[in-house]
């Protein structure tokens, strides 16, 4: 058993860690977007960049929704690993613990052995 919760443990730790670094790189996604005004390609500018190149703008928007996008799918895919390990430790314990009455059971001469020694 204590293999068993030890190895949750670790995969928890590491579910955990990365669950972290995502939040931390969702919360820099969303302050980008909070201060992107002055980022944001205009159309206006006749001599600028992204009206020479329209593609550059395809690339900025792509860029922007990846950065919200990836951080989100990764956490919440963290979250549901965490919940089927979390279901794996609980069906593995119950084995465990069915194996274990089993065995108890099946051995019952051993018991009425120390019983009959004892008396």
């Amino acid at each position: 058993k204590e293999d068993v919760r030890d190895h949750h443990q670790t995969y928890a730790g590491r579910i955990d860690t990365l669950l972290l670094v995502h939040t931390l790189l969702l919360t820099f996604a969303l302050a980008t977007l909070q201060y992107s005004d002055q980022f944001l390609p205009s159309p206006e500018c006749e001599n600028c960049t992204e009206h020479l190149h329209p593609w550059l703008v395809v690339a900025w928007v792509y860029s922007v929704s990846a950065i919200l996008i990836f951080p989100f799918w990764s956490m919440v895919m963290l979250i549901w690993s965490k919940l089927q390990l979390d279901r794996w430790l609980e069906s593995a314990l119950g084995r465990l613990n069915l194996e274990l009455r089993g065995s108890l059971a099946a051995n019952p001469t051993s018991s009425s052995t120390a019983a009959a020694v004892a008396a």
